[in-house]
């Protein structure tokens, strides 16, 4: 009997203790969630963080830098940049707002910088956080901004000198200081461009360009751009020149230097052969740029016909109502001029021709010249009448474009596995040879 009394006294005492402790854990609980949330109200808990430690901002691109409160202000927050670093403020970027405003309620800010003459490497922004009341700082308390230097920018004419005949695009090229041709405008550039006191062709009367504008533009994505001349007229006094230079972008210009041709020769003529008459000294293939970029090496080098004897010319000569084409040659071009003498008769203008070497388009005017070695061969021979085309520079310069021949000694692994004709081929099989007056 008094076992039973004593263990019904042991499981009422139990039963209570089992209950205390759910309380006790049940109130320790409740303590720590109020304490937690307390402590997630309380501003004095709050940090301030920058969204990144380390940023980059490209050349030419604006850069958002954002500052992450852990809890919203319940009114307007402003925190000042602290700005420090060896970038130079107004020199290689701008901060227009220089300050973090955090509206009531929300938990993000940002300023943006602007990348401006950054040119220089290696340079980089510096932004930390003054003392905020009510805020502390978390890991990300600094931030530091590098700035990818922007890169000089060479602007040239793609050739130097030119004769318009009917129309003409004038390019001007962009190339890289690190890129080179590699190098694409990331927005559009202009390029402004005036007509030389000097120039005898007067615009609106002897030629014309189209639009009328002043300045070349560069699209972006792009490297090159180009204007369009027209020929209108000449007096009795025959060829003009109209002289092209370029000027400086008016934005950001300390980008940019000018490059092999600032000016660009325009000689607004009709090639008559009596233009022509005289001596003539080869002096050498000038489109030779662009054959790496098409033929194998061995296609060519070692082969193409640029040996010349210093004795070397080619006579102009007019023979009662027979123009004529007199060699005197012991060099290459004895390969195509092969016999003693050929009759050259004009034929048509070729119009908007692409020169593959500099990237311009012009027209050429064309002569069929009779009984020439049609393989241009210092070994094979097969005599035939062909196409080149004569451009005379001034009085004292002129090229000849070799545009019709089968490729025997040079191109001929090309020729064979493209086939000919091909005439949108042209530019690349095409030799551009320039040829100086003998002063007798």
């Amino acid at each position: 009997m008094m076992q039973q009394d004593y263990n019904r006294t042991a499981h009422k005492i139990q039963k209570k203790m089992r209950k205390s402790t759910y309380l006790f854990t049940l109130l320790l609980t409740v303590c720590v969630l109020f304490s937690c949330k307390k402590k997630d109200n309380d501003p004095s808990a709050a940090k301030l963080n920058f969204g990144r430690s380390i940023y980059v901002m490209k050349a030419s691109a604006p850069l958002e830098i954002e500052l992450k409160a852990s809890v919203a202000p319940g009114s307007r927050l402003v925190v000042p940049a602290v700005i420090s670093g060896s970038a130079v403020l107004g020199e290689d970027y701008e901060l227009p707002v220089k300050e973090f405003v955090f509206e009531a309620g929300q938990t993000s800010a940002k300023i943006t910088a602007i990348p401006k003459s950054n040119l220089n490497p290696g340079r980089e922004i510096k932004i930390e956080l003054p003392a905020v009341s009510g805020y502390g700082t978390g890991d990300k308390k600094q931030t530091i901004i590098i700035i990818e230097p922007k890169e000089k920018i060479m602007y040239s004419f793609s050739r130097s000198t030119g004769s318009l005949l009917g129309k003409m695009n004038v390019t001007v090229e962009l190339k890289g200081e690190i890129s080179g041709i590699d190098f694409r405008a990331s927005k559009d550039i202009e390029i402004p461009f005036s007509i030389l006191a000097k120039s005898t062709a007067i615009p609106g009367k002897n030629f014309n360009i189209e639009g009328n504008v002043k300045s070349i533009k560069i699209k972006a994505g792009e490297r090159r751009g180009s204007i369009v001349l027209d020929f209108l007229a000449l007096g009795a006094d025959g060829s003009k020149k109209a002289y092209l230079e370029l000027g400086v972008p008016t934005v950001e210009p300390e980008l940019y230097y000018v490059g092999a041709f600032k000016t660009f020769s325009c000689n607004v003529t009709q090639l008559k052969f009596q233009d022509l008459l005289g001596k003539w000294k080869p002096v050498g293939i000038t489109n030779g740029d662009v054959f790496p970029l098409i033929f194998e090496a061995s296609e060519y080098i070692n082969s193409l016909p640029d040996k010349n004897d210093l004795s070397d010319v080619i006579e102009f000569i007019e023979d009662g109502n027979t123009n004529k084409i007199i060699p005197h040659l012991k060099g290459s071009l004895k390969n195509f001029f092969s016999g003693p003498e050929h009759s050259i008769v004009f034929d048509h203008i070729e119009r908007d021709f692409e020169d593959y070497s500099t990237f311009t388009t012009f027209d050429i005017p064309y002569f069929m010249v009779n009984g020439v070695n049609t393989l241009f061969s210092a070994s094979k021979i097969k005599t035939g009448n062909v196409f080149i085309g004569l451009e005379k520079l001034d009085d004292d310069n002129m090229l000849i474009y070799f545009h019709e021949y089968i490729p025997t000694d040079f191109f001929a692994k090309f020729y064979k596995a493209e086939g000919w004709p091909r005439p949108d081929y042209t530019p690349y099989y095409g030799i551009t040879y320039k040829f100086t007056r003998v002063k007798e």
